[in-house]
């Protein structure tokens, strides 16, 4: 009887499981707390657990108020999570009506743009994924649609795949990130680091022991020290310009283009000179062909680093200050 209730029991938990797994809005309220805590403390955090690296990130400022979707100055962001949390702290984004975030893997179907709106539309990338960019769906303009729609995750919405993924991630958050399992790991990983030198298998510790690294962005394929010839570099810049034109043709006023910096090439020269780093955003930027659209953020952010923290030391995202780095070059364009 006891062992009937307990297969009972198990079923129903695993069922619970699955249905917090296929509904984010589930899993925001019901573990809510676990995974504010951990993301709190920096993706690289969480992947090592190295002790010294477990602050938590400070937010920035308050949402964009939208005005109405037919004010007269529309920006439109496509990219990845750099852009995303803007959408936490665009209130310092000047000189707009009304702000759109497009994520890579969403869709953006539009009604056709004309004169009684100025749309403008920012194409961003991380260097890490640069030579990667393979995209003309992300927004479609749709004489159907009146007024313009996200549809979310096109290429991973549904499917065993994605519903086995989402289920796994839901575990992994509640299971593995409260503030006791993540202080256990933080141990383990000290000690690791102390005593034979080590760290997690994703994760470089900077020579000065003051940021952490992802490995994608060191040694991956398209990662800051992974050899690129002149031809692939003359390729991408050949593939800029034709999605800035695909763009353009669909009746965008000013396309722009911009190659975020991986965290180690703004940071770590020391580690740059030693280890030939790619130059990929400098080459890319100083090619005699590209697009005069596209926006240097690079240069920007080596030169604010010399007096401010602008990465956070255990993400491999951008703290406030590097944000408003970038914040500062849209202003501008939009002035």
């Amino acid at each position: 009887m006891i062992l009937r209730i307990l297969k009972y029991l198990a079923l129903l938990l695993s069922l619970a499981w699955l249905v917090l797994a296929h509904s984010p809005q589930l899993m925001d309220s019901v573990i809510d707390d676990l995974v504010r805590y951990a993301n709190r403390r920096g993706d690289l955090y969480k992947m090592s657990g190295l002790p010294g690296f477990g602050v938590e990130k400070p937010f920035c400022d308050a949402r964009f108020e939208n005005k109405p979707i037919e004010a007269k100055r529309r920006m439109f962001m496509l990219g990845d999570s750099f852009l995303g949390t803007l959408s936490n702290s665009s209130q310092r984004l000047k000189n707009i009506d009304h702000y759109f975030y497009i994520r890579w893997t969403q869709q953006l179907r539009i009604p056709p743009l004309d004169s009684t709106t100025e749309d403008i539309l920012i194409i961003e990338i991380i260097e890490r994924h640069a030579l990667g960019l393979d995209d003309e769906s992300s927004i479609i303009v749709d004489s159907t649609q009146t007024f313009p729609k996200i549809y979310e995750d096109v290429d991973n919405a549904g499917g065993l795949d994605w519903f086995s993924f989402k289920a796994e991630s839901v575990l992994q958050q509640a299971m593995f990130n409260d503030p006791l399992s993540l202080k256990v790991k933080e141990v383990k990983a000290g000690l690791n680091h102390k005593i034979f030198n080590r760290v997690n298998e994703f994760v470089y510790l900077s020579e000065d022991e003051k940021n952490l690294y992802y490995h994608e962005e060191m040694t991956g394929p398209m990662g800051s020290f992974t050899p690129i010839s002149d031809q692939r570099i003359d390729e991408y810049v050949a593939q800029i310009n034709k999605l800035l034109a695909y763009y353009r043709g669909l009746g965008f006023d000013k396309v722009y283009f911009v190659i975020v910096p991986n965290k180690v090439t703004v940071l770590d020269a020391a580690v740059n000179d030693a280890k030939g780093h790619n130059h990929l955003i400098e080459r890319v930027f100083n090619h005699p062909k590209r697009d005069s659209m596209m926006i240097d953020v690079f240069t920007p952010l080596v030169e604010k680093s010399k007096s401010t923290v602008i990465y956070h030391p255990n993400d491999t995202h951008w703290n406030c200050d590097g944000e408003q780095v970038f914040i500062d070059i849209v202003n501008e364009l939009t002035r």
